[in-house]
């Protein structure tokens, strides 16, 4: 029995070390498919990587290209900026336009020179007559002031309270001023 039972026990435990070096080769096998499939995993990063460093590399490039043409285009706009610049002052300096600004002053006070104002008429006076300018020439210039040849450029009625009439005269030998307060029944309208 003590023979039998040993190489029973012995065909038993080396059946288990059969069957654990069975499941160690496969454990063996199973971590060389990983090995390997690990590898061809860093392969593939390692490509992946490759590749985005030449895509980074050329974003580069390309960003700073961009950058330089933004700037080229930049100094390009401000020099020409620059130059508008140069032009305007070249035609317009302060002084000139000091100078512009007293002579329209100057034209506009002489224009009013000649502007006569006519207190007192009556609303509706200027019905009787073909205008406003006929009113003045013919029934107060000729009729009541006896002052031939004057001519009437225009007139209108003053937009105030106490409505008057501004008229713009001339007499046609010779330039002369006068002014003229009047009421209606100093001037008989």
């Amino acid at each position: 029995m003590g023979s039998h039972t040993r190489s029973k026990s012995k065909t038993t435990s080396e059946m288990a070390a059969a069957d654990n070096s069975n499941k160690l080769d496969r454990v063996l096998a199973n971590m060389e498919i990983l090995l390997a499939a690990n590898d061809q995993t860093k392969l593939q990063l390692k490509n992946i990587l490759v590749k985005l460093e030449a895509l980074e590399s050329s974003q580069k490039k390309k960003t700073a290209e961009e950058i330089n043409n933004l700037k080229e285009s930049y100094n390009h706009l401000e020099g020409k900026i620059n130059e508008v610049e140069s032009k305007v002052d070249d035609k317009v300096s302060h002084a000139d336009v000091a100078t512009l600004e007293r002579n329209i002053e100057d034209l506009e006070n002489r224009s009013k020179r000649n502007n006569i104002v006519i207190w007192g008429l009556h609303e509706g006076v200027e019905n009787d007559y073909e205008s406003m300018e006929t009113l003045l020439k013919v029934g107060l210039f000729e009729n009541h002031m006896e002052i031939q040849n004057i001519e009437v450029m225009h007139a209108h009625r003053t937009n105030v309270k106490q409505r008057g009439a501004m008229a713009k005269a001339w007499k046609m030998q010779d330039q002369f001023m006068f002014t003229c307060f009047a009421t209606p029944t100093k001037l008989g309208f």
